[in-house]
């Protein structure tokens, strides 16, 4: 008679790969998010607007943005120098490489004020 199979190595392997898989999508994630936040403040800095809010978007409908793979949308809301408020939708990343690519591409939820003669 043949000694029962000793599985436990199988099963550990198993738990470890599947626990390695986890982590690394929380790594990547969190990596995502951070290089999102960071292209947003350059990209407000840039334009002159300080960010008071950014919030990763995770249904997009209703939106006429076309995702790319990797690619992310935020709700943000800024302030200009001038202390005006606005609220729109940024797209960060390249259509193919995501955030590995900086850019960031604004729609805003209202146009802006044209400048008032003086």
């Amino acid at each position: 008679m043949k000694p029962p199979a000793n599985h436990l190595p199988g099963v550990l392997f198993l738990a470890v790969a599947f626990a390695g898989l986890i982590l690394l999508i929380i790594a990547k994630r969190r990596w995502t998010r951070d290089a999102c936040n960071a292209m947003i403040a350059k990209w407000a800095a840039a334009h002159g607007y300080e960010v008071l809010d950014a919030r990763r978007i995770h249904f997009t409908l209703g939106r006429d943005f076309w995702l790319g793979y990797n690619q992310v949308l935020l709700a943000i809301r800024v302030r200009d120098s001038a202390g005006r408020e606005r609220t729109g939708v940024a797209r960060c990343g390249s259509y193919w490489n995501g955030p590995l690519t900086e850019r960031v591409e604004v729609r805003w939820d209202t146009p802006s004020e044209s400048p008032r003669p003086t």
